[in-house]
């Protein structure tokens, strides 16, 4: 007589749950409410909340009052306003970015690098919203921006060497920032037990014509030209610092 075949049931933990990213189970349910979770973050383009379920995930979404009904831009050049994506062009950058460098990271089965790791989608009362990895401190509320710690006046000898180790990672993988914005690059010592930048959000080409995908070397001239603003803002803030430029070249 045959046996019968083991059903094995998975880890409950996050890796195991993408599917839902939300309740644990795939099912027809209503969107997730945003005006009952906690706010974490905002930019002029996304608003990102506490996921309700999973400490160690957030929920991006796109600012409704910066979209059509159609789920276009209201401020798009015609040209952009036809793509067909409109808004969610936004995850697929950031998404592409990801699967891009886990391929290159295949053979050593790659999956974490200096940018928030995406989770998956989930439907909320703002439309599509995208789950990724919540970048803490020690508390495990989300960490500083770099931004913020420039307009604080807190930025140490520390923060630059892990802001000039972003960048060399950045370089090595041919990772693309296409929004140098500091409001992106969020500060942790949890993630990997040493003092990092993580990039939160801008990742990604950004042109029509992908020339910093096609080229390495000016990709690389991009992030060392985005650096170089960078340590210049923290210098103009931090005037005791002392702060190297990195060659353009």
């Amino acid at each position: 007589m045959e046996e019968p075949r083991k059903v094995v049931t998975p880890p409950t933990d996050w890796r195991h749950d993408a599917l839902s990213l939300h309740s644990g189970k795939v099912r027809d349910e209503k969107p997730l409410d945003l005006s009952t979770l906690i706010h974490q973050d905002a930019g002029t383009v996304r608003l990102v909340y506490v996921h309700p379920d999973l400490p160690d995930a957030v929920i991006k979404v796109v600012r409704p009052e910066r979209v059509d009904g159609f789920g276009h831009f209201k401020d798009d050049k015609r040209l952009r306003f036809r793509r067909p994506l409109g808004m969610y062009r936004l995850f697929r950058r950031e998404l592409h970015q990801y699967l891009e460098l886990c391929r290159r990271g295949y053979g050593d089965r790659r999956s974490v690098f200096p940018m928030a790791t995406p989770f998956g989608f989930l439907p909320t009362s703002e439309g599509l919203g995208l789950v990724t990895e919540k970048i803490k401190n020690e508390s495990g509320a989300m960490g500083p921006s770099l931004k913020s710690l420039i307009r604080s006046g807190k930025v140490r000898a520390m923060h630059v060497a892990a802001l000039n180790t972003l960048f060399d990672e950045c370089i090595d993988l041919h990772l693309i920032i296409g929004d140098p914005n500091p409001g992106n690059m969020v500060y942790t010592e949890e993630r990997s037990g040493r003092p990092e930048f993580v990039l939160v959000d801008g990742v990604g080409e950004k042109n029509l014509i992908p020339l910093r995908t096609l080229s390495w070397r000016y990709n690389r001239y991009k992030l060392k030209k985005a650096q170089r603003t960078l340590l210049a803002a923290i210098a103009r803030a931090n005037p005791g610092l002392p702060i190297a430029q990195p060659a353009l070249a």
